[in-house]
């Protein structure tokens, strides 16, 4: 006898299998897991068919106990298994009586659970899957309850060595705080709108409603202008919906369809959620935040795999199931800016992932780090400080010392500046980047470098410097005891040695945003950029930087971030957001 018995169920926990298919005619939804691949990568690990039913967790996941007289193998996607004698991994064997349940909190709002030979409940309509509108599949058409038993099915591999078995990587929430990517392709009813609502979408930060759940998650723009900037037409005729359609009612929210959704809808729907990003939306958690991201439909069909339990799925899995799978790992690059500088930057903001915030020594004042510093801060962005030579009519391009000393307090006094400036507005410094003459001459100039690391260990320990890649004043500050981040440019032309163009010099920048949008690929994918005679020269970055003078910066912005999203790269930030004020979340 093959059984399991829930000892606690948690807040939420149904079982799943892939759904049901062509009952949409009948007004039943679909169903199944909210990230089918999850499920299929947790069958697999114990030698599943991919749609073999499981177990869905919501928030916190169950306990369960073999009440059987075999041992059982189970494997977990999204979460960690834990036995009574201490963390199990994502595959552990369970033996007669003994107890499992999952790590709590779970890291995500979900995760899977799949256990050798499936869970055995009825099929009907063709599925597993629970059907809480209808009261049907599942155990009784409802979310597990404690004391319930499910049986187990015969395993297909009849193996129940846990090890060197593992889970295949599925796309995680980002780490601290950063916002979730979601990317998005044109929707059916796209054409209803005669502006562009799908950059409106990206144009700013989105908060994960409490009231979402396997209908829809719903979200709310952090800016509520935007919100209420999107057209919202009409009501149409029902149509009908799939998993991940992006809807938007009349209450200036967004609302991204699930698995238990209507099968037809009457909100128009502008966009779709790209297939390969399911798996991030099932995880969001209330106040989880998301920001939108165009990605063109010829690109997605080229890179994201076919769905889970598909023919095309199955024959692209080369790996034996669940010895050895595991997924690429994507490249990742942040992206910055020098702001705070008196140049316009609302446009600017939202496509950067980490703001140098200049400290009023070359250019800025308390008024202006104030409200660049709010600005940054509402939308997750990582905070820099950004000190330069005194030299505002110069605007800080211009050498006014080469002495140590001076430099060291010049660096520490701008840095204090702006550092009151962040306690002012509840943020936090998380980096520093020298400014124009003073990084060029950090960059190339040693003992510069070491007087530049030598202050911010003094002002920011434990954070990182940002200096030029490849440069000689990165090694030097890095045997001063700093941490260094590499910086390559996206708008400025380089000379044959890697050092930047002077911009008294014709062609030093970069102004055509494809042209810049080509340059962030090369370096964040191949870490190569061409120099101004076509020579390649080799830089491994870190970090992208444009310039938030440089005419359209905006739009250059836009089209890196797109170029680079779309190419598979994560833009995230170097350095982790520190705590955001309470007030915000």
């Amino acid at each position: 006898m093959r059984r399991l018995r829930v000892e606690r169920s948690g807040p939420r926990t149904t079982v799943e299998d892939l759904g049901r298919r062509g009952v949409a005619r009948h007004g039943v939804p679909a169903g199944g897991a909210f990230d089918p691949a999850s499920l299929a990568a947790a069958n697999r690990a114990v030698d599943n068919p991919p749609w073999y039913a499981g177990l869905e967790a919501t928030i916190e996941g169950p306990t369960l106990r073999n009440v059987g007289d075999e041992p059982l193998l189970l494997a977990v996607a999204g979460g960690r298994l834990s036995l009574p004698t201490g963390d199990a991994g994502t595959v552990a064997a369970l033996g007669p009586d003994e107890v499992l349940q999952l790590e709590r909190p779970l890291p995500g709002a979900r995760a899977w659970i799949a256990v050798a030979g499936g869970i055995d409940v009825p099929i009907v309509l063709g599925g597993r899957g629970t059907c809480e509108s209808g009261g049907f599949g599942g155990l009784a058409g409802r979310a597990l309850r404690n004391g319930d038993e499910l049986s187990v099915g015969a395993p297909p591999g009849g193996d129940c060595d846990p090890g060197p078995r593992s889970v295949e990587t599925i796309r995680a929430l980002p780490p601290g705080g950063t916002p979730a990517l979601l990317r998005l392709l044109p929707g059916p009813n796209l054409e209803l709108w005669s502006g562009d609502p799908i950059g409106r979408l990206e144009a700013t930060l989105w908060s994960v409603s409490p009231d979402s759940d396997r209908t829809g998650v719903r979200l709310r723009p952090l800016d509520p202008g935007i919100g209420s900037a999107i057209a919202r037409p009409p009501g149409i005729a029902p149509q009908g919906t799939v998993l991940g359609a992006l809807q938007l009612p009349p209450d200036e929210s967004a609302i991204l369809l699930g698995p238990d959704r209507p099968v037809t809808g009457g909100y128009a729907m502008p966009a779709v959620l790209a297939r390969a990003d399911l798996g991030l939306l099932a995880r969001l958690r209330p106040g989880d935040r998301v920001r939108f991201a165009r990605m063109d439909a010829t690109l997605a069909s080229a890179t994201f795999p076919p769905p889970a339990g598909s023919p095309q799925g199955l024959a692209s899995r080369a790996a034996p199931p669940g010895r050895g799978g595991g997924a690429e790992t994507l490249p990742k690059i942040d992206l910055n800016a020098d702001v705070g500088e008196g140049f316009p930057e609302d446009e600017l903001l939202p496509w950067i992932t980490s703001a140098s915030v200049a400290c009023g020594a070359h250019a800025g004042d308390a008024t202006t780090m104030r409200r660049t510093l709010s600005l940054a801060q509402a939308r997750g962005i990582s905070i820099g400080a950004h000190p330069g030579f005194p030299d505002r009519e110069g605007f800080g391009r211009r050498t006014t010392t080469r002495d140590p000393e001076e430099i060291e307090r010049i660096v520490e006094a701008q840095i204090a500046t702006l550092a009151e400036a962040c306690r002012d507005t509840g943020s936090h410094l998380s980096y520093a980047k020298p400014h124009g003459a003073l990084y060029n001459l950090a960059s190339a100039d040693p003992e510069v470098a070491r007087a530049v690391a030598r202050a911010v260990l003094r002002s920011l320990p434990g954070r990182p410097l940002v200096l030029a890649a490849g440069s000689p004043g990165r090694n030097a500050a890095e045997r001063e005891g700093a941490k260094v981040v590499a910086e390559a440019f996206v708008d400025r032309a380089y000379r044959d040695d890697g050092s930047l163009v002077p911009r008294s010099e014709a062609g030093s920048r970069i102004e055509d945003p494809a042209g810049a949008a080509r340059r962030a690929l090369a370096l964040a994918i191949d870490g190569r950029v061409s120099s101004a005679n076509g020579r390649e020269i080799r830089l491994a970055a870190d970090t992208l930087c444009l310039h938030g003078d440089t005419p359209g910066s905006a739009a250059i912005a836009r089209a890196v971030r797109r170029a680079l999203e779309g190419a598979g790269v994560s833009v995230a930030p170097f350095a982790p957001r520190l705590p955001l004020r309470s007030r915000l979340w």
